[in-house]
């Protein structure tokens, strides 16, 4: 079994209630997948307390069914809860040379000493460094 880390937009943008006509219906297929595939225990996650604070701030009550069974997952021993948030110095220094932006420095902190980690991401941006990240730290960074 493989290892995941959910950036906090994936898990957000997952989070749309029945009947909402306007939104990207592709792209939420896609975030419900990865996030089911978490839910069914075909990859486990890996989180950090920062993670944690975020996915609680940012999803709202009223979460659908697959939001509130990925939150259970979160509080089941079958998730890998890690304990920093930050990267050494010298890790630190490598992602921010493949351009990884220091403020999410806490998702690649969630995923190093994973099983083949792969990170899920919604930004472009976090998408480029995908090829360095994967050289260096040999995580996966899939653009969502």
């Amino acid at each position: 079994m493989s290892d995941a880390v959910f950036d906090t937009s994936v898990v957000a943008y997952a989070n749309v209630a029945a009947g909402v006509r306007k939104h990207n219906w592709e792209s939420l297929g896609r975030r419900s997948a990865l996030l089911q595939s978490a839910v069914s225990r075909r990859v486990r996650v890996r989180y950090n307390p920062k993670l944690l604070i975020e996915y609680t701030q940012h999803v709202k009550r009223g979460r659908n069914d697959l939001i509130e069974a990925f939150f259970a997952i979160l509080d089941s021993p079958s998730a890998i809860a890690v304990r920093s948030n930050n990267l050494t110095r010298q890790k630190h220094q490598l992602a921010t040379g493949e351009g990884w932006p220091s403020h999410d420095e806490h998702l690649l902190a969630a995923a190093i000493e994973g099983d083949r980690p792969t990170i899920y991401v919604t930004e472009v941006d976090l998408g480029v460094c995908a090829a360095g990240i994967h050289r260096v730290f040999r995580i996966h960074v899939r653009l969502v």
